[in-house]
């Protein structure tokens, strides 16, 4: 998923990742702005990256170079952004692709997602809510959810295809929305991201708006989930509150967190919430 929480918590060492944790790869495109931009480097690329294995134990075959993966990545974008991702947004304010890179390429990056939290690079993350006792916004840490940022520089070396991911949707996504939505003033140097999992036993995500308002320049929310044996028993859905009503209450729309599926909708207008995951 790609949001910007930071954790500041310990990271965590010493355990395994359950093979149903929920992953998802995030990336948010902000407004222009003229201040606080900062570039992703993505250094010099490795010659390949493990390969991870597929659902059947075998070796799958996914890009292992910078060029193989920003040609994949821009050929899907520019297949699937104009005519399915443009034209969901307009009409309900978000978008769902499903086979967007390929089992293959969605395997090596859960592979390097991974081997990050087993060598303990995630943090506990956090959010922020309002607490209408002192009337003000608290930050608090999400139960069992874990999250990293890819920043380039050396930390490429270890995650190499997921840094590649980041700067590929940005650089690819960018004119086909800037060209579509002229008015979100959108700016691929204001983008930020961040790697997310859920490990279970009551893991989950409060109603929210991913822009906080005031100076939260968050406009557009782009998440690549990375599940491929989830379940509905498992949780974790996305849901997405809709301004209808429906009796007392206002509809919503449940978005199971499957592997390969691509999930865009508006940082500062759709109101959701992360279903509890099972552990």
């Amino acid at each position: 998923m790609v949001s910007v929480q930071n954790g500041s918590a310990p990271p965590v060492t010493g355990q395994t990742l359950p093979f149903h944790g929920h992953l998802c790869a995030c990336v948010t495109v902000r407004r222009l702005h003229s201040s606080g931009a900062r570039a992703l480097a993505t250094g010099k690329p490795p010659v390949s990256s493990t390969s991870a294995p597929d659902m059947d134990g075998g070796a799958a075959k996914a890009p292992t170079t910078l060029e193989e993966t920003l040609e994949l990545i821009t050929k899907r974008v520019d297949e699937v952004v104009p005519e399915q991702v443009v034209p969901q947004l307009r009409a309900r304010g978000y978008a769902l692709v499903d086979g967007f890179l390929g089992d293959a390429f969605t395997l090596a990056l859960r592979h390097e997602a991974e081997q990050l939290y087993e060598r303990g690079e995630m943090e506990i993350s956090k959010s922020t809510r309002f607490c209408p006792e002192n009337n003000s916004v608290v930050i608090y840490d999400k139960r069992n959810v874990f999250s990293t940022q890819m920043l380039g520089g050396d930390a490429y070396y270890s995650s190499p295809r997921l840094h590649e991911y980041v700067v590929g949707m940005v650089t690819a996504m960018y004119p086909w929305l800037a060209q579509a939505f002229p008015e979100a003033s959108l700016s691929p140097q204001m983008a930020s991201n961040k790697l997310a999992v859920c490990i279970g036993d009551g893991s989950s995500y409060d109603k929210h708006y991913d822009n906080s308002g005031e100076d939260d320049l968050r406009k557009l929310t782009v998440i690549l989930y990375l599940n491929p044996v989830w379940r509905p028993e498992l949780g974790g859905e996305f849901r997405i509150f809709s301004c209808a009503k429906e009796g007392n209450g206002f509809t919503h729309t449940d978005i199971a967190p499957i592997a390969d599926r691509l999930l865009v909708f508006w940082s500062d207008r759709c109101v959701h919430s992360v279903s509890v995951a099972a552990g």
